[in-house]
């Protein structure tokens, strides 16, 4: 189900907006500190995916453009996909890479939903907040319905439209 929320006004509003804007702003410093601690470009990386459980793109391993300058020590090719690195948990350096990834900054969708105020148990897709503009937009499981009264049930071509991915 999607839903906006335009009342500049209300409390949840102002949470939902607070929240995406940490939520960009985390994105962007852990944009800063991979490229301090790992020297190798790369195309594509493994890990959780924006908007997902973690809210925001956290990388455990990458698909570096040369891999052939990729240091052993630090790093361990997957046995099943091929160009694809994860630290190497047999050697301290790869350990501390380990750490490092892990010590990225995260958000709980669970904290989402919390905000939200919604009640969640057993299996249901994560839920997708962003903004349109001053459109807060966001994407809930079927059975997952927010209270708050400034809640506005949209469209699937509604919350396109909002996006502008229908022109």
């Amino acid at each position: 189900m999607y839903y906006k929320i335009v009342n500049k006004d209300s409390s949840i509003y102002q949470k939902l907006v607070e929240q995406r804007e940490k939520e960009l702003k985390t994105k962007e410093e852990n944009k800063v500190l991979l490229k301090q601690h790992i020297p190798y470009a790369y195309e594509k990386f493994a890990g959780f995916t924006d908007q997902g459980a973690r809210r925001i793109p956290i990388p455990v391993g990458f698909y570096f453009l040369h891999p052939e300058e990729v240091d052993l020590t630090v790093w361990k090719e997957d046995g099943k996909r091929k160009g694809l690195f994860y630290p190497s948990k047999r050697t301290k350096a790869g350990r501390e890479m380990e750490k490092f990834l892990e010590s990225l900054k995260s958000y709980s969708a669970f904290r989402l939903l919390d905000e939200i105020g919604i009640d969640y148990c057993g299996e249901f897709h994560t839920p997708f907040l962003e903004m349109a503009g001053d459109v807060v937009v966001l994407h809930l499981d079927d059975h997952h319905e927010p209270k708050d009264e400034n809640f506005i049930e949209i469209t699937k071509k509604e919350a396109c439209e909002l996006f502008e991915l229908t022109k």
